[in-house]
This record gives structure tokens, C-alpha cells and sequence, in this order.
């Protein structure tokens, strides 16, 4: 009860300093006179509060008389774009601009009102959207953040693509007032949910923008932040289904890798390389790019050795080679038989099982007739 009568009296402040400026106005046009001259923002809010959305009415009254420009980065300064940005903030004066934001307001009071989190998502990502084009980036996040929230309570797959939406959108603004961190992050999320929902444009929006956050890092100070942004760079041209610019950027860690002795950088650019070469339909590729990784693992412990065979393994599982398939998964079933791993025992049990499911190759019936492969069916 105490948090309603705390609304309610701010309702009633409000409504006493619009009553006061009415009057006010309405001395200053002389006797006699009806035509009270309001300002656009006095116009819009009495029409919110005659149309029974109190709450839109106090939101727009604090954002119209409360908002002050935000300062300018320096970075912006140095860069010359000091100016553009308080124009934009100036328009936010514009009637056409307050307009608009009154009927986002609104519509999130409705939506909030029946329960309809998609049209609360809708109208609190407008407000957003009006608040990035006029320049106040602090209070586009917080309105973003807000069509987060209202996503995330709603359970449907198009929910999945409100809260991408939203991410995509957050990324955005934090990258605009370089808080790089909290942008890629944002993105990241976004290409992981657009993936998952399958959200093509989605995708390749979020894979761009994380793309080019992700080269600016390249130029950083710190020698191994830039390899391993050339990693990442590599990942997000593959997800691009380019496969040159892939290859190029995982080169390029590869080498960095060697030249800092980091065997595990230069696997996990190989699996990446085999990944991309397998999607662009160059097997052969993919299988050398696994093998150079089993090169590299041996050099480092048992586990990252019997993932190579195992990834290797289910390479050629999927090309239906069955017999170099139950070879490499047979290799992953004897690390984890030494390391006592039950987990990693399971996982080739299963691999192992899929894989004598192929057909096998005619040449090499015979083989399996004079028991060549017998070793596999003794692993299990």
C-alpha cells in the first residue's frame, strides 16, 4: 500500500506543477483570451493523463524536464564529433521527437497492463532506438536493458529472437561509448541465439559487428591479446562461410603460436581450419588440418591428444569411412583406458558403437574376413 500511495502522490505533484503552468500560461495570454499556449512536451502530457496512462505521464515528464546532455568521450572529441552529438541531443526538443516517444511510453504502459511482454519488449526497445539516434546512450541502455528483461519472460521461440534482438541492440550502444567488453559480449550472445533459432540475418548482423569489435583488438598493445583476436576474427569469418578469410586469419594465429611455442593455440586453430574446410565441402583439407592438431597434441597432455582422435574420428564418421573411423576412435578408447577416465570411456564406447553401424567399404571386407579389425571388437 505504501509503494501505491507513494505513486499516487507523485501523480498528484505532477499534476498540481502541469495545473500551475497551465495557469500561469493562461495569465500570460491576457483576459479573455482560451487559446492557452502550451509547449509541445504540456500538450503531450496532458493528453496521457486525459487518456488514463498516469504512468507514461510521469516517465515522459521526468525524461522532458530532467534529461541533461550527456558529456562527450574524449576519444570523440579527438575525432571530431563532438558537435553532431549535441545537435542530436538537441532534437530531442522536437515535437515530432516527443511525439514519438510518447506513444512508446504508452504502449508499454498498456502492454505492461495486460501482461503482453512482446508488445512491452516492442515499445521499451523503441524508446531505446529514439534515445540512440538522439545521442543519450546512457539512457538507451537502460531502456534496452528494460526490453531484456521483458523478453526473457516470455517462452517461445520468437521470445529467443526478442532476446538476440536485445543484445544485438545492447552491443551496439555499449560499442558506441567503447565499453569494448561489454559489447563483444553482447554480440557473442547475440550469434549464439540467432544460431540456435537458425535467424540467417540475425547472424550475419551479429558476426559483423563482433567481427569488427574484434579486429579493433588486433591493434591493442598486448602482443597475445592481438593473436588471439586473430583467432577469434578467423572463428566469425568461418560462421561467414568465408572460407579465405578464415584460413587466412587461423594462418595467422597459427604462426603466432609457433612463434610464442603455444601448442595449444596452434591446436585449436587447426580444429577451427578443419571445421571451416569440412563446411566448404574440402574433406581432404579438414582431415590434414586434424592431423597437424594430433601433431601439436603430442607435445601437450593426454586428454588434448584424445580429443584429436575423437574429432578426427567423428571427421571421418560422418564421411561414412568406417574403418578409419573405428581407427582414430579406437586411439581416444586407449587414452581414456589409461587414464581411468570414465567419461571420456563412455564418450568412445559410444563413438565406437555408431561407427561400426557404417557399412564397410568393399576393398576392405576381406580385411575384416581375415580379422584386421579384430582389435576394436576386443576394445569394448
Amino acid at each position: 500500500m505504501g509503494n501505491k500511495d507513494a505513486v499516487h502522490n507523485e501523480i498528484l505533484r505532477l499534476k498540481r506543477i502541469l495545473f500551475e503552468k497551465l495557469t500561469e500560461s493562461t495569465a500570460n495570454a491576457g483576459i479573455g483570451l482560451t487559446n492557452v499556449s502550451l509547449t509541445p512536451a504540456q500538450e503531450l502530457g496532458q493528453k496521457m493523463l486525459v487518456d488514463g496512462m498516469p504512468k507514461a505521464f510521469v516517465e515522459f515528464f521526468e525524461l522532458t524536464t530532467t534529461l541533461e546532455p550527456e558529456p562527450t568521450n574524449k576519444e570523440d572529441e579527438e575525432a571530431g564529433i563532438r558537435f553532431p552529438i549535441a545537435e542530436a541531443q538537441r532534437t530531442f526538443k522536437k515535437k515530432e521527437v516527443q511525439s514519438v516517444l510518447c506513444g512508446h511510453l504508452v504502449a508499454a504502459e498498456r502492454a505492461a497492463r495486460t501482461g503482453n511482454n512482446e508488445k512491452l519488449f516492442v515499445a521499451l526497445s523503441g524508446v531505446g532506438a529514439l534515445f540512440d539516434k538522439t545521442c543519450y546512450f546512457s539512457t538507451a541502455v537502460a531502456y534496452f536493458v528494460r526490453a531484456l528483461a521483458a523478453a526473457s519472460n516470455v517462452t517461445s521461440t520468437r521470445n529467443t529472437f526478442h532476446v538476440a534482438q536485445a543484445k544485438y541492440n545492447l552491443g551496439k550502444i555499449y560499442w558506441k561509448v567503447r565499453n569494448s567488453g561489454d559489447a563483444i559480449s553482447c554480440f557473442e550472445d547475440c550469434l549464439g541465439l540467432a544460431s540456435f533459432i537458425n535467424h540467417g540475418q540475425l547472424v550475419v548482423m551479429a558476426a559483423t559487428e563482433l567481427l569488427e569489435c574484434v579486429r579493433a583488438a588486433v591493434a591493442c598493445s598486448n602482443p597475445v591479446q592481438g593473436g588471439e583476436a586473430k583467432y577469434n576474427i578467423g572463428l566469425e569469418y568461418g560462421m561467414l562461410r568465408e572460407t579465405q578469410n578464415a584460413v587466412k586469419y587461423h594462418n595467422e594465429y597459427i604462426d603466432f603460436s609457433r612463434k610464442i611455442r603455444n601448442k595449444a593455440g596452434e591446436c585449436k586453430a587447426h580444429a577451427a581450419m578443419s571445421e571451416t574446410y569440412e563446411a566448404a565441402g574440402n574433406i581432404s583439407a579438414a582431415v590434414h588440418h586434424l592431423k597437424a592438431y594430433l601433431q601439436a597434441a603430442a607435445f601437450l597432455d593426454p586428454v588434448t591428444l584424445a580429443v584429436g582422435h575423437c574429432l578426427l574420428g567423428s571427421l571421418y564418421k560422418r564421411q561414412e569411412n568406417r574403418e578409419e573411423s573405428l581407427e582414430q576412435f579406437g586411439k581416444y578408447f586407449a587414452i581414456a583406458r589409461q587414464l581411468k577416465d570414465p567419461d571420456l570411456l563412455d564418450v568412445s564406447r559410444v563413438n565406437i558403437g555408431i561407427a561400426r553401424e557404417l557399412k564397410p567399404k568393399r576393398a576392405s571386407i576381406s580385411q575384416f574376413m581375415l580379422g584386421e579389425c579384430s582389435t576394436y571388437w576386443s576394445l569394448l
